[in-house]
């Protein structure tokens, strides 16, 4: 820095030695005109921003009031463990087709039962549902997340094993009436 100085100060005679143009003041004053002016423009252009913002805001609100209004829901279709390989999809027809199977195994089961036991019965399995519902649409954020898909194939044999219970039980129940002893309600 003191080297700048000295050169500066030794060569002072130079810098002092050429003038500015005559015009210089007038090309100086037009320069900062036409800053202020650019310096206007940018308000304007961020109050159009603003603007677009909210009727944006606006409208996506008042769609939302509306389908709430009328009901109506924009449904998304939720990925399934098919959709991502042959492999899962192989392997969730099998635990969908046995669920049904044994659904069906329960429903013959039950048709001697009570109709109320019945209705809760399904009613519960439905909550269960609910489970795979929230699985799907995690596996929609997330599609190939191993831990999602591994979550799903578990829910599956989970379901299995609960309605593989559920049959022997109701089995269980059914041959003690068969015998004859009491009636006996699930």
């Amino acid at each position: 820095m003191e080297t700048l100085k000295n050169f500066i100060e030794k060569s002072r005679t130079k810098f002092d030695s050429e003038q500015p143009s005559e015009n210089h003041e007038f090309i100086f004053e037009q320069k900062l005109n036409s800053l202020s002016k650019r310096k206007q423009q940018p308000i304007f252009y961020t109050i159009l921003k603003y603007a677009a913002v909210l009727i944006i805001t606006f409208f996506i609100t008042y769609s939302a009031f509306e389908n709430q209004k009328t009901g109506r829901v924009i449904e998304v279709q939720l990925l399934t463990l098919s959709d991502l390989s042959e492999e899962y999809a192989e392997m969730e027809y099998f635990y969908i087709q046995t669920s049904y199977r044994q659904m069906d195994i329960i429903g013959q089961i039950l048709t001697d039962n009570v109709p109320e036991q019945k209705e809760e019965l399904f009613r519960e399995l439905t909550a269960l549902d609910s489970l795979h519902t929230s699985l799907q649409q995690e596996l929609n954020l997330n599609p190939y997340d191993e831990r999602v898909i591994d979550a799903m194939v578990k829910f599956y044999q989970f379901k299995v094993e609960i309605l593989n219970q559920i049959i022997y039980n109701l089995k269980q129940v059914k041959s003690f009436n068969n015998q004859k002893y009491e009636k006996v309600f699930i």
